[in-house]
């Protein structure tokens, strides 16, 4: 009988804490959402010759550098606005830049691969 009540407690107070963490701040959710579409136009499609240049290594620079965030456009504003904003800014640029060097790199595995019989002797 405890352990089902020990168990039942531990259940509660794990879906409790998953609650609050899902329940997000309005503020949050609105500077998160600004920030993942102003990083979404931010990413360049120049990381395409990182990813055509070297491959995995490339996409894992894209990865690693997603840049700063624009203080422009947070200062002033709430610190649960800024806050999202700049998780929203970093996580979609990030996967922007991840995306065009996975690109390149896609195209020059096809150049390479569409070479190798040439270069082996093949038709």
């Amino acid at each position: 009988m405890l352990k089902k009540v020990i168990c039942v407690i531990l259940i509660l107070s794990f879906a409790l804490v998953f609650a609050a963490e899902m329940v997000q701040n309005p503020g949050y959710n609105t500077g998160y959402n600004h920030g993942k579409h102003i990083g979404k136009k931010d990413a360049s499609w120049l990381w395409a010759f990182a990813g055509f240049g070297c491959n995995c290594f490339g996409m894992a620079a894209a990865y690693l550098m997603p840049g700063k965030v624009p203080s422009e456009l947070i200062i002033g504003q709430a610190p649960d606005y800024s806050r999202g904003f700049a998780d929203g800014y970093i996580r979609a640029k990030r996967w922007r830049q991840v995306m065009w060097a996975g690109i390149g790199a896609i195209v020059n595995s096809i150049i390479a691969g569409s070479s190798a019989p040439a270069i082996l002797g093949g038709n």
